[in-house]
């Protein structure tokens, strides 16, 4: 009877010890997938700033081709409305 009693008391003593283990496993493993998502998160803004930064810098070259464009246009016009005025004249 009393090793009886000796066992279920190392049983629940067992069981106790497993249910503390089982909550620190699972409070580790919490701040653990806390650190992967901040992780993932600081990557992920890191990417989305560096993607900003890139199509700002895409505009940017594609309004200075523009303007060089039209300044080329509006130079060759003047040549040719010089050159018209001259033929005419």
């Amino acid at each position: 009877m009393k090793s009886m009693q000796k066992m279920s008391e190392e049983i629940k003593s067992l069981i106790d010890c497993m249910m503390r283990q089982f909550e620190e496993m699972r409070v580790d493993y919490g701040d653990q997938l806390k650190q992967i998502e901040q992780e993932f998160e600081r990557e992920r803004t890191a990417i989305l700033e560096q993607n900003d930064q890139n199509i700002k810098s895409l505009f940017e070259e594609h309004r200075k081709i523009e303007e060089d464009f039209l300044h080329e246009r509006q130079r060759q016009e003047s040549k040719q409305a010089i050159e018209l005025e001259q033929v005419m004249s």
